[in-house]
């Protein structure tokens, strides 16, 4: 059997980040929005779930605020932004 992997996404407009796993949002604990990728990472793990290694980030385009992708953990951005 496949294992399902989580992806990252780093949640623009509401300042934090999310995992999706299987169409859903991923919920731990009772949580849904994580302060970092780091954080995020650490719970999916805890919990026996599989991550991905790119975030996907949905900011505004022209964001200058650097992404926590937590490049430390080997983990990735990957830009999904809309042309403007």
């Amino acid at each position: 059997m496949a294992a399902r992997v989580a992806r990252i996404v780093c949640m623009g407009k509401l300042g934090g980040y999310s995992a999706l796993l299987g169409g859903r949002m991923l919920e731990v604990d009772g949580r849904m929005l994580w302060p970092s990728a780091a954080a995020l990472i650490m719970d999916a793990h805890r919990i026996g779930v599989e991550v991905s290694t790119h975030v996907i980030d949905t900011r505004t385009i022209g964001t200058d605020t650097p992404l926590n992708a937590a490049p430390e953990l080997g983990y990735h951005q990957t830009d999904y932004r809309r042309a403007a």
